[in-house]
């Protein structure tokens, strides 16, 4: 045998390339090839079945593994119990348990883990509880880092298991998720006041509502407050504890929250709070969730959110996304309260404000583009979406400095609240082709009924402004040296979604976007059966000029 098998950091690497070397599809993992490793050669057998046990989508897998007259499994792929368990018929299973680190994936949101099978193998109520009669769950799991209670014991099985939770509660676990489902709450508290003890390292705390569940205000210990990493708790119905949220703002160790802001929510009150008890750190104005990286909220009124990004400091943030649901906006929403919450405007790659409705609503205010301007700071962003904030009055002007403000975009995305004929032209495209060279998705739906000669010019990369009058792109004089070396047609982009644009010559709108963005894709939203004919021609041409040369990606 060579000495490089006795190299255990080799062997671990050569069973993970084996791991991932399906030969069909690369999605998959190579399961087989990797288990006939472990049979034929005593060497690889420790760490190729470590890596075949690391990462189980569910624990049911680990029941196969108990005595075959002891369990079976049903048409529904569930497994059960045959006959009454004995402590000995778990010996097997916490040989292979031990190797287990993960089960689901915390750091995806609860219950949204991707199988790698149609159907996941899961435990019955039954079997689970029959292992925990006999077994202590650390000498099952004793090496568990990461647990997805949702995905371990799946929905059906979730409202009849979700007892044996806190046995997972191990001490070496590092993230946690689970959903909170028909059960009290008082139980659900003690779940989280039992964290601090009995996973003293936690990092990564997920929580969220289940179907039909009672609406939560959660209070988490400071002892876990002190660990986390991580917390997310996204949707509607669970909301941290005004004292949990202040306390959490002192946390040095935050990088990344997600919550929700209760309708009663007083942000006034929250600026005035300092942290308290003697485990929290003291907090001033200056120094709020100080090394936060990303921040997620959700707040029924816009004046909630915007108030609560006044009382913070976050110089690190990193990513902001906001969603708020009120059905009308009494006036324009304050976007400088995002620039006043960052006081380091270059950490910013992120932004993403989102109204969530369920029906269009004529009812709300006029956004101009000046209220963007403080939003113009953050020249590092790269990813932008802004949908339904209002009646957004968008102009080519605007989008040439929304191109020259963010130059390293790679995602944009303006939707409007009110569907109507917008105010922007095909030459709003010109800027960002030119300015934003690595832009790679783009959501703005323009006019193109009218296509001037000029616009073919200007399309075709003829940018000589003498020989194309009136035709103002908004270009600072100390960039035009770069914008001259970037003029032409850009490569980068691969989806345009121009939404529900109105076109009257699908050649010449065909031909004019070919001009500057030849490797695109385009998607659209028709409203009329002739928005889709034309449409439908315009990207026929669109194909043909692409021809062969163009990446091979779906173009419609």
């Amino acid at each position: 045998m060579h000495k490089c098998l006795r190299v255990d950091e080799l062997l671990r690497e050569i069973c993970q390339t084996v791991l991932h070397s399906h030969p069909d599809n690369q999605q998959t993992l190579n399961t087989g090839d990797l288990a006939r490793l472990a049979r034929v050669c005593r060497q690889f057998q420790d760490p190729a079945l470590d890596t075949l046990w690391w990462a189980q989508d569910t624990i049911g897998p680990l029941f196969l593994c108990a005595p075959e007259d002891m369990r079976h499994v049903d048409c529904k792929n569930i497994v059960k119990l045959s006959r009454t368990s004995r402590p000995s018929d778990w010996e097997r299973v916490k040989v292979y348990g031990r190797r287990i680190r993960c089960i689901g994936n915390p750091q995806f949101p609860v219950g949204s883990f991707p199988f790698r099978q149609a159907r996941p193998m899961l435990p019955d109520a039954a079997i689970l509880d029959a292992m925990l009669v006999h077994c202590a769950i650390e000498d099952v799991f004793p090496n568990l880092l990461a647990f997805d209670f949702m995905s371990a014991v799946g929905y059906r099985c979730v409202n009849s298991n979700f007892h044996s939770l806190k046995h997972f509660l191990t001490p070496m676990l590092r993230q946690l998720s689970f959903s909170i489902v028909r059960v009290s709450l008082e139980f659900v508290q003690y779940i989280i006041d039992s964290l601090q003890t009995r996973c003293p390292d936690l990092e990564l705390l997920s929580i969220s509502p289940g179907y039909r569940s009672p609406p939560a205000s959660l209070r988490i210990p400071d002892g876990t407050l002190r660990t986390l990493r991580s917390l997310s708790l996204p949707l509607q119905d669970v909301h941290l504890s005004p004292e949990t949220l202040a306390k959490l703002a002192a946390s040095p160790r935050i990088r990344k929250l997600s919550c929700t802001l209760e309708d009663t929510f007083d942000a006034q009150a929250f600026a005035r709070t300092r942290g308290t008890g003697a485990s929290c750190m003291h907090s001033t104005p200056q120094a709020r969730f100080s090394g936060l990286e990303h921040l997620s909220i959700r707040a029924s009124r816009p004046d909630q959110w915007t108030d609560f990004l006044r009382a913070l400091h976050m110089p690190n943030l990193e990513g902001l996304q906001v969603q708020f649901t009120a059905a009308h906006t009494p006036s324009a929403i304050d976007l400088a309260s995002i620039r006043a919450a960052c006081p380091n405007p270059a950490s910013l790659r992120a932004l993403s404000i989102v109204r969530v409705i369920s029906v269009m609503d004529d009812g709300l205010p006029t956004v101009s583009p000046a209220a963007f301007a403080p939003l113009f700071a953050f020249h590092n962003l790269k990813n932008v979406h802004i949908a339904n904030v209002g009646n957004l009055d968008m102009t080519d002007a605007f989008v040439a400095d929304v191109a020259a403000a963010w130059p390293l975009l790679e995602e944009l995305a303006f939707v409007l609240s009110v569907p109507g004929a917008p105010r922007l032209t095909l030459r709003a495209l010109v800027p960002l082709a030119r300015h934003c060279r690595n832009l790679k998705r783009l959501y703005m739906p323009f006019d193109g009924t009218v296509v001037t000669h000029e616009d073919r010019l200007l399309s075709a990369g003829h940018h000589n402004d003498d020989a194309i009058p009136n035709l103002e792109v908004h270009l600072d004089d100390d960039d035009s040296e770069a914008e001259d070396a970037d003029a032409g047609p850009q490569y980068v982009l691969r989806e345009l979604n121009v939404g529900s644009t109105p076109i009257s010559s699908p050649v010449d709108v065909a031909m004019f976007i070919f001009g500057l963005f030849p490797w695109a894709s385009i998607r659209v939203i028709p409203q009329t059966e002739q928005m889709d004919k034309s449409w439908k021609r315009a990207i026929t041409h669109f194909k043909v000029m692409q021809g062969k040369d163009a990446p091979d990606t779906p173009l419609y």
